[in-house]
Formats: C-alpha cells, sequence, structure tokens
C-alpha cells in the first residue's frame, strides 16, 4: 500500500505510524503523549518549495513535522 501511495508512513521515535490521508499535508507530533495532529498548510507544497528554495533539483517528496507540546500536554 505505501509502494502504491494509499497510506504514508511517518516514522515517529524511532516507530512507524500510517497515515490513511495521502493528500499533501503536513504532521505535529507531541513530544509528550505522542499525538499526532494533522496539518493543512498548502502553501508548503512541493512545486512552492522547489521554485522558492531549490529551483534546480529533483524533489521526490517534503515530509514536514512539526514537533512539541499539545494544547492537553503544555
Amino acid at each position: 500500500m505505501i509502494k502504491k501511495k494509499q497510506i504514508l508512513r511517518l516514522e515517529v521515535n524511532k516507530e512507524f505510524r500510517y497515515d490513511g490521508d495521502i493528500k499533501n499535508h503536513q504532521h505535529f507530533i507531541c513530544k509528550n503523549c505522542r499525538k499526532i495532529i494533522d496539518l493543512q498548510y498548502p502553501q508548503l507544497n512541493n512545486k512552492i518549495i522547489k521554485k522558492t528554495y531549490l529551483p534546480n533539483a529533483k524533489i521526490d517528496s517534503v515530509d514536514i513535522i512539526f514537533n512539541g507540546l499539545c494544547e492537553h500536554c503544555v
């Protein structure tokens, strides 16, 4: 399923987690309870990153993960 891009695989603290949402999105991971929250920032996509920061590179994928404490653990 990963190779067919039906699910995403994330590595969190040397453990693998799986996400059924394959649309372009980012993740926030709480370093206390390890909850993963999906974030939607469409401005952080492959095309914009390539055009703005890496115009001559070939980007295969972009993984953006925010780490910190969720609202319940603050």
